[in-house]
């Protein structure tokens, strides 16, 4: 038996990145770093199914995400925001 990962996959690894990032390393937790691969290659196979003006803001959500010196507080909200419209997607 073999999983195809869905959209709905890549939103518990991004609610997983959230967890990760409260450990002492916060967004140098190979987890951290684990997950949000996992979430966004999820996410770029997915594109089709995912409502255009969603995909642009989960899209920029996680840009912000990989930025540098990014504060952990407006990082998680960036995770949470992209999580939940893969929750809550609307379909193209």
């Amino acid at each position: 038996m073999k999983h195809q990962p869905t959209l709905l996959d890549a939103a518990v690894d991004l609610q997983r990145c959230i967890y990760a990032s409260f450990s002492e390393q916060g967004t140098n937790d190979p987890n951290f770093k684990i997950f949000l691969q996992h979430a966004k290659e999820i996410i770029n196979q997915s594109k089709g199914s995912i409502d255009n003006k969603a995909f642009e803001v989960i899209e920029s959500c996680l840009n912000k995400v990989e930025q540098p010196n990014t504060n952990l507080p407006k990082l998680r909200e960036d995770l949470l925001m992209a999580a939940s419209l893969l929750h809550n997607r609307p379909s193209n």
